[in-house]
Order: C-alpha cells, then structure tokens, then sequence
C-alpha cells in the first residue's frame, strides 16, 4: 500500500509535469501567434514603405518639374529684359507674358508646399521604419528562442511519455502485488496467533480443585519462603489485594532501589498462585506503544508482535474464541519500566484498561470498544484486527530509582497501588533469576472472581468515614482526590483478605495512606509552619498504625535536614 501511494505520489508529479507540457504548448502557440501578427505588420510596413518611395520618386520629378520651371522663368525673365530693353515687344505680349509668370510662380509655390509635406511624411517614415526593424530585430530573436525552447520541449515531453509509460508498467505490477497481499491477510495474525512461552507451559495443565483465597496466600508465603525471600505478612497482602482490585486500580508498582527482590515478589506470587508469568523488560528508547505490542513490517508485509502481544491475543476471549487459556490467569510484569518515559509507551494502554466495562458488560461490542487496542495492520476493507485487555490480565510494574531513571507522572501514580520498601529484613539464600517450572494446577478465572467483592457492598461502613477523613487532610496538603480514586480505596479495603466479615479493616486503610496518598505527596515543601503532623496523627490514632506513623515522621525528617521537599521513603516491617 505505501508503494502504491509513493507510485500514485510519482503518477501526481508526472501529470504536474504533463500539465506544464500543455503550459508550453500553449506558449509556443503564443508566440507563433505573436510572430505571425508581427510578419503581418512588417508586410504593412513594406507596403508603405513603398508608397513612400512612390512618393520620393513624385518629389524627385517635382524637383524636376521645379527647376525646369526656374529655368524657364529666367528664360522668360531674359526675354522680358530683352523685350523691355529693344521695345520689340508689345505691352499685350508682356501682359501675357506676365500672367503667365504669375502662374507658373503659384504653381511652384504649390510645388514647393507639397514638397515640404513630402519631405515631413518621409522623415517620420524614416522613423517608423527605423523602429519597425529594431522590432523585428526583437522578434527574430525571440522566434530563434522559441524555436529552440519547442526543441527540447519535444525531447521533454518524449522522456515524459516514456515515464509515463514506465509507471503505468509499474503500477500494474503492483496493483497485482496488492492482490496478493490481500489474500494473504490471514497470514499477517499468523505469528500473534502463536502463544507465548509464558502460557504454553500452562497447555495442558489441570485447574485447582479446591481453592480458598487464604490458603492460597499461605501457599504463596511457603514458595517465598522456599526461594529465600522473606516478606512481611502486610507487604504480602497489600500487593495481593493490588491485584483483586484491578477494575478500579489498573496495576500495581513496586518502588524501591534496586536488589530488593522486587521483580522476584510478582514473580513468586504468580508461580505459587498459578497465574501465567511473562516479564517484560522495559528498553530506555522506548517512546511508543509499538514497543509493546509490536509493528507491522511493510517490507514482510506481516505483523511482529511482541510476547505481551501474543499473550493478550491468547487471553482475550471476546475477539479470540478459539483460544484455550479463557479461564487463565496472565501477570504480565514490566520491569524497571521507568527506565523510559511511560507516558510515551503505556499512556495509551493504561487508558484502555481505565476504559473497561464492567467485567458483566465486556462481552457487549459497543461497551468494550474504547478499551480495545487496534492493531496497526494496514487492511484494505473492514478493521484492523483488536484485542481487548480483559481482567484476566493483572499488571505490575517494577520501578528503580536512581539517576538513571525517570519519576513516575501523576496520571499513573492516580490509576495504581505504589508497594515501596526498602530491603528485606532477611535473606536466607541467594535468589533465583531462572524461570521457575510450572508443575503446578493453574488458578482458574472464573474461581478468582469468586474472591473478588462488591466494593458497594461496604458503602455504609464506619471506615467510610475515615477515607472522608484522608480526603481533607489531603485538600490542606494541596493534593485533593476525586472519586476516581476514592472509589479504587474504597474497592481495596473491600478485597482486602480477612478470616471474617467483621474484621477490623485498618489495616487496608493504613496501606492506602503509603500506597496512594503518600506518593502523591512528592515534592510538597515543608516547613516548621507546613508538616505532616495530621496525617501522621491519623495513622497512629485513628489507624493505629505506630510503624507507619513512626516511618513518616522519619521521611518528613529527612526533608527537613536536606532540600525540605518530602519524598516518601517507604516503611519496614517486623514480623
């Protein structure tokens, strides 16, 4: 398709120049127009020319006929002497005499008159004649030019029609190409139909009979455990309700310097779970959503997909009935994704995943629509093919932070759960980086949902209240919320895992003061007249959170010793 359009680009700038060609005939008409009326006048000045020459060749008789007259008026002027000085002649003969000199004198003075008006005519023929050749002069010169320029405008126009011809071979050639290409459409899904090694390994494996969300976590505690990681029970919690809440939070990150087990807690969790794993490794050039889901090669005429983009094909049910992974579960992990800039290459996809319907809604085409990624294959009739990013797809973000990195902006700290800790307490072994062997039964979907809560269900509780309360404590800080977000607090303390209804849910509240109030607090000054003493009293009292408390007034302090701007350092945790 882009061959034929720079083709048809080429065709445009060939029919350009076969216009201009019609400009240059339509010239050279111009001036064969032009030398024709001006041979024209110089056959009228010819003409007259002649006339004048008629005229000289009169004025040169007069002249004649003048000084013919001049002698015979000395002649006759003599004889009257002559007649007058013998009286020979009589006074009738003289009288006669004389009225014929009078005569012949008008009719000399007549000539001389006319003669004069010979003259005049003849000098302004002179000028016109003189001005009449210098013309033709000019368009003699001009018509050599013209001659010249029909010349290689011939030639011009003889190239044209060979590139004429030329392109029209081409174009043919290509239109067949095209044809074929069409055909061959299937072909370009033909590698994103290939799952990933992420879920292959999940083919063929059994689901999990009989699944309790709090056995499970145990699990997940015992492979941490088993790996040599030590986590607290909190951090455990926090990042799993993370991922319950993903409908109202649209991933979670995980902050901190680095080798502090970071990529390997979502790691762990997904292999003691039973979620499909896939690790992407965010690149620093990256600055489109093409580094994450692949392009299509023009010169292949195929789409490349990325892993993330085939195992997204393979999780969406909605335009890939076929595919057998339906009732998985897929953790997909971007590691040290603020090594590039993420409003360039996940702005647009966390937009999709904020636009999701209801998880009841998604199999309705309209309602799904603004969520769906199009992918960016060039089709000829009906739409690019779309995968829509359901639910079933949980995602995680690992985040250094060093020189080397970049800050996270605001509309992704607003749409996801922040986990950041420093290192463990403990270590017990060295940690694996090798990808861990699935040979385990797989979490299903559908028995994940079955954890997942009804955030409406807990609009009346007290600890309503109390996020009213975080709402204005972070209005006097300058950094209010809206519903957005108080709605996704609201969502986590509802799936917050507990032994019974009734449990005391502070906790849940104190994890979303460190997960999502904190790290919007970023860079506020603080000074003896502006603290964090409301907030830190909040947690302590009415959260009863001490650890929490005690770790704010510690990154409030160290503000206060350095630049004064507050930057959340995070908190540890004693078993």
């Amino acid at each position: 398709r882009a061959d034929v359009d720079a083709l048809n680009n080429k065709l445009d700038e060939l029919e350009n120049e076969w216009n201009q060609k019609d400009d240059r005939k339509n010239e050279i008409r111009k001036l064969k127009e032009e030398t024709e009326q001006a041979y024209n006048k110089h056959l009228e000045i010819n003409s007259q020319l002649s006339e004048a020459e008629e005229k000289f060749t009169k004025y040169q008789e007069l002249l004649g006929k003048e000084k013919n007259l001049i002698d015979s008026i000395k002649n006759l002027e003599d004889q009257k002497t002559g007649l007058e000085s013998n009286s020979l002649i009589a006074n009738k003969e003289l009288d006669e005499l004389n009225e014929q000199i009078g005569s012949e004198k008008n009719t000399l003075e007549s000539i001389k008159e006319e003669i004069k008006k010979i003259v005049s005519e003849k000098e302004e023929l002179e000028e016109e004649i003189s001005n009449t050749n210098s013309l033709l002069n000019h368009i003699n010169g001009d018509i050599q030019e013209s001659i010249n320029r029909r010349e290689s405008l011939k030639g011009e126009i003889a190239k044209l029609e060979t590139r004429e011809e030329e392109l029209n071979t081409t174009i043919k050639g290509l239109e067949g190409k095209l044809g074929d290409t069409i055909q061959q459409k299937e072909d370009h899904l033909e590698e994103i139909k290939t799952p990933p090694q992420a879920l292959t390994i999940l083919s063929g494996k059994t689901p999990q009979t009989q699944v309790n969300e709090l056995e499970a976590l145990k699990r997940v505690k015992r492979r941490f455990e088993s790996q040599g990681l030590k986590y607290h029970r909190r951090t455990l919690y926090a990042f799993h309700t993370a991922m319950k809440s993903n409908e109202t939070s649209q991933m979670a990150v995980l902050a901190g310097i680095s080798g502090t087990g970071k990529t390997q807690l979502p790691r762990q969790y997904a292999n003691a779970m039973g979620i499909g794993f896939l690790q992407v490794s965010v690149q620093p050039r990256w600055d489109s959503p093409q580094d994450l889901m692949g392009f299509y090669n023009y010169l292949e005429k195929r789409f490349r997909p990325t892993d993330m983009a085939r195992a997204l094909f393979q999780m969406d049910k909605e335009n890939n009935p076929e595919t057998e992974f339906s009732d998985h579960l897929m953790m997909v992990l971007l590691d040290e994704m603020n090594l590039a800039r993420v409003e360039y290459y996940f702005s647009d996809f966390l937009s999709r995943l904020e636009n999701r319907p209801s998880p009841d809604r998604v199999n309705i085409p309209e309602e799904r629509k603004d969520a769906e990624l199009e992918l960016e294959i060039p089709v000829t009739t009906g739409q690019s093919p779309r995968i829509f990013p359901g639910y079933n797809l949980l995602f995680v973000g690992t985040m250094n932070e060093d020189e080397s990195t970049q800050t996270l902006s605001e509309k992704v700290i607003d749409r996801a759960n922040v986990l950041r800790f420093a290192a463990p307490k403990k270590i017990m072994g060295d940690i694996s980086q090798e990808e861990e062997n699935i040979d385990f039964h797989y979490l299903r979907y559908t028995d994940w949902k079955q954890w997942i809560r009804e955030s409406s269900n807990y609009g009346e509780r007290e600890f309503v209240t109390k996020i009213e309360k975080m709402a204005e404590i972070m209005k006097k800080y300058e950094r209010p919320f809206g519903y957005r977000l108080g709605n996704a607090i609201l969502s986590y303390v509802a799936n917050y895992p507990r032994h019974t209804e009734d449990e005391n849910l502070n906790e849940a509240l104190a994890d979303q003061v460190e997960m999502r109030l904190l790290p919007k607090l970023r860079g506020i000054e603080l000074d003896q007249s502006n603290t964090l003493s409301e907030l830190i009293q909040f947690v302590e009292n009415d959260l009863d959170d001490p650890v929490l408390s005690e770790a704010i007034n510690k990154s409030e302090q160290i503000a206060h010793d350095s630049t004064g701007q507050f930057r959340w350092l995070g908190v540890n945790r004693d078993d």
